[in-house]
């Protein structure tokens, strides 16, 4: 019978998940926004929605590369606006020995009060 492999931890930091980077495998330090990441709300928003639980992938520059969703909010118009607006949002990147390295973070967007 073959013997399972661990996973190496390059292939465990490419995608989020329930305990991601739990053994500190993929950085020391997590991703953190440079700025506030309340949403602003726009008209198609109805009412107060619940805030979005997102999974951000964060550039060793700063840059969000991609966001997918983790909790998503009550409100369809809302999640829309917190995904395009955590493609937006620049970062103190994650660090592993203290140089940045690329990572996921989880984060939450709450909607911007009218």
């Amino acid at each position: 019978a073959a013997v399972p492999t661990p996973q190496r931890a390059g292939a465990t930091c490419a995608r989020p998940g329930d305990g991601y980077n739990a053994d500190g495998s993929c950085y020391d330090e997590r991703p953190a926004p440079l700025a506030p990441t309340f949403v602003p709300l726009t008209d198609e928003v109805e009412g107060t929605p619940r805030a979005s639980i997102l999974w951000v992938r964060v550039s060793p520059d700063g840059r969000t590369l991609e966001v997918q969703p983790r909790t998503p909010s009550n409100d369809p118009a809302f999640e829309r606006l917190a995904q395009e607006y955590a493609l937006k949002v620049r970062w103190e990147p994650a660090t592993r020995g203290g140089r940045p390295v690329e990572g996921w973070t989880q984060w939450i967007f709450p909607p911007l009060g009218r």
